[in-house]
C-alpha cells in the first residue's frame, strides 16, 4: 500500500489529504483532515468510477453549510408535505 499525502486549500480552509492506493483490490483510500483531526474518509474504485477525489472534498467543505440551510429550512417548514417536497 502506497501513501501520498497534499495540503489542500478549499475557499481559504486548509485540508491535509491522504491517498492510500492498494493496487490489489484496485482502490484508493482517501482521508480529509482539519486541524489535525479526520472529518472524511472515503474508499475510490476505478472500477466504479466513483466522482473525482477533488469533487468528494469540496462536496465535504461545504456539508456544514448544507446541513445548516436543511435546519433553517426545517425551523420555518409548516409540516405541510406537497408532491415537490423532495425536489431541490
Amino acid at each position: 500500500m502506497t501513501m501520498k499525502q497534499k495540503n489542500i486549500e478549499i475557499d481559504g480552509t486548509a485540508y491535509v489529504l491522504t491517498l492510500l492506493s492498494n493496487f490489489e483490490n484496485l482502490e484508493v483510500v482517501a482521508i480529509m483532515e482539519k486541524d489535525g483531526k479526520e472529518i472524511a474518509k472515503k474508499i475510490f474504485s476505478p472500477i466504479r468510477k466513483d466522482m473525482a477525489i477533488s469533487d468528494w472534498m469540496k462536496s465535504v467543505h461545504t456539508a456544514p453549510a448544507r446541513m445548516q440551510l436543511m435546519l433553517d429550512e426545517l425551523d420555518n417548514w409548516d409540516g405541510v408535505i406537497t408532491t415537490d417536497f423532495y425536489e431541490y
